[in-house]
Order: C-alpha cells, then sequence, then structure tokens
C-alpha cells in the first residue's frame, strides 16, 4: 500500500477550535489567520473523515503514488504528522484512503466555526471513519 506523509499544526482531536483545542505549530497561514484547513480533519462528516493539507499549487503529485494521471488514487496509507514541542510526531493516519489530485469542495455539513465566522473548507483526502486513526495526546511520541 502506496502511503503520503502529511503535515498539519498540532492540535488534540481535530474535531474543530475550541477553548482548549485550537492549532499550534501550522505555519504561516495559522500564524497570521488563527486556524488552519486541517483544524476538522479527524471530524466524522456522515461515513467519512475529510482531511486537508496545504499542497503546493494547490495539487498533490498522486503520480508519486500510483495515480497515473487519474483524478485520485485509492487504497493509499496517509500519515499525519505535527511539530510538537519536542520535535515532528506522528499524529494519526488514514487506512484505504482516496487522496484527490486537486482540492474539492466541502459538502455544507463539513465545517467549523471561529471568531464568529463559519468556514467550510475543502478537501484533497477521503476515508471511510471507521478507518482512520487520530493517537491519543499522550501517546504522540513517535518522531
Amino acid at each position: 500500500m502506496p502511503i503520503l506523509l502529511c503535515n498539519a499544526a498540532w492540535m488534540k482531536y481535530y474535531k474543530g477550535i475550541t477553548d482548549t483545542d485550537y492549532p499550534i505549530n501550522g505555519g504561516e497561514f495559522i500564524t497570521q489567520n488563527g486556524y488552519g484547513h486541517e483544524v476538522i480533519n479527524f471530524q466524522q462528516n456522515g461515513q467519512y473523515v475529510y482531511g486537508y493539507v496545504q499542497a503546493r499549487n494547490g495539487t498533490i503529485d498522486i503520480d508519486r503514488i500510483g495515480g497515473n494521471g487519474q483524478k485520485y488514487v485509492d487504497n493509499i496509507l496517509v500519515v499525519w504528522r505535527a511539530r510538537s514541542s519536542f520535535g515532528s510526531v506522528v499524529t494519526g493516519w488514514y487506512r484505504n484512503a482516496r487522496v484527490y489530485r486537486t482540492e474539492k469542495t466541502a459538502n455544507n455539513n463539513r465545517h467549523f466555526e471561529f471568531q464568529g465566522n463559519e468556514y467550510r473548507p475543502g478537501f484533497l483526502i477521503r476515508t471511510r471513519a471507521r478507518d482512520a486513526f487520530l493517537i491519543p495526546v499522550q501517546q504522540r511520541v513517535f518522531l
């Protein structure tokens, strides 16, 4: 199974921004705006979770993982990592994921609120909720 490694900001649950769970170490966009589109990467939406990763030029080169010119590739292991206080660690993964070449528009149920505004970020990765595993914060030690 091909593997795709994705970077995201550090959060506890990735189910939206709260007073106790907000993105940390997520790069320039998060520093400037206070949020990032990955903040709901583990929020179940129907039978699926949808992942966002900042892609260079808005696309993922899926040809490297078997895309062969297609719009998407299936059965990918997506490993999520984030910078913690002691280095970059694995925070979770999606098994059997579909990875899209270009960002897809979010459906109406995939959204989060931040400072009174509602956001509906797109996504580049999708898997069934049962195939998404978020490592509990205390166990995120794999550098």
